[in-house]
């Protein structure tokens, strides 16, 4: 039924459409984020804290979350500074929050809208996602209510997708220009960012890794016209390891070896029935009773062979 309604409206007439639905669900955002606060403890809490210290050169890591939790560290910088910019402006930090929190979500709203209108060529299926985002709680509750490092995340992949979709759409014409070139820069900044701010943002390397090699072995002609930023991608992604370095030394944050968990530890997590494969107060306790990183490796191991060997290969 909706469908048969968008079907027959002009392109003016769409464009109104998504315009409408996007202002309403804009005021409805300001109305929740006014009236309805949500109250955000844990991980969301202590990045924010930490980034209102860091914003008024307060820099201090003693806090032992950090120690446990060194992935955060890279969002907490980023808010800092954004916290410093509005600072300058005169916001207080919770009307500064709102304000990013928007950005970044209804940011990525658009980007989504603008992937549909790539895929279908025209505003239909756009008009059609304004209005589900309009009516959907999936606009009001968490994604604005909190600031995390989900929804920065899904910007980034929301940005990487169309890109990609671009290049693709427009490769043969672009190959003349100076613009195709243009379009992995965006693409770079966002891979890079998002690979600083969530670490298992590496997927979408493994995934381009994935897809190059099987197009050189099936599609060699299809591999010619996405190599570049498939390539792009993947050093973005390799760049952010150092670079997010740089960005813990800014702010002269160090890790503590009695609080460094290894890489394996979150496969052991993931394996772990009893919380559905969810962060593990209980896995991660008993692996900072280990002495060292090493023996800890080792352990993970262990573990990860036995719940392995209990679940099988498929389990519900």
């Amino acid at each position: 039924m909706v469908y048969s309604c968008i079907n027959g409206l002009t392109v003016s007439q769409l464009k109104k459409a998504i315009l409408f639905s996007f202002a309403i669900m804009i005021l409805v955002q300001l109305y929740v984020l006014i009236a309805i606060p949500a109250t955000v403890y844990h991980d969301a809490f202590r990045t924010v804290q930490q980034a209102e210290q860091i914003s008024t050169g307060d820099i201090d890591w003693t806090s032992t979350y950090f120690l446990r939790n060194p992935n955060n560290v890279p969002i907490v910088v980023f808010l800092g500074q954004w916290f410093k910019f509005t600072n300058f402006l005169g916001l207080s930090p919770n009307v500064a929050l709102s304000v990013l929190k928007l950005l970044i979500f209804d940011g990525m709203i658009v980007t989504i809208l603008a992937i549909l209108k790539e895929i279908k060529g025209d505003l239909k299926l756009s008009a059609m996602a304004a209005i589900f985002f309009l009516l959907s709680p999936y606009s009001y509750t968490y994604n604005i209510q909190v600031f995390y490092t989900d929804t920065p995340i899904f910007l980034a992949c929301a940005v990487t997708v169309l890109i990609l979709l671009k290049w693709q759409e427009r490769k043969n014409s672009l190959d003349k220009s100076k613009q195709g070139k243009l379009l992995l820069f965006p693409l770079f900044g966002a891979c890079l960012l998002a690979q600083i701010i969530k670490p298992n943002f590496l997927i979408f390397a493994i995934a381009a890794l994935i897809t190059t090699i099987l197009l050189y072995f099936f599609q060699r002609l299809s591999l010619k016209k996405i190599l570049a930023p498939l390539v792009t991608i993947i050093l973005a992604i390799g760049l952010a390891f150092p670079a997010g370095k740089l960005v813990n030394a800014s702010v002269d944050y160090h890790y503590h070896q009695s609080y460094e968990l290894p890489t394996l530890h979150w496969v052991e997590m993931g394996l772990n029935a009893k919380s559905y494969g969810m962060y593990s107060v209980q896995d991660t306790k008993r692996t900072l009773k280990i002495k060292n990183l090493k023996e800890r490796q080792t352990a993970a191991k262990k573990v990860i062979k036995q719940r392995v060997k209990k679940l099988g290969i498929f389990w519900s």
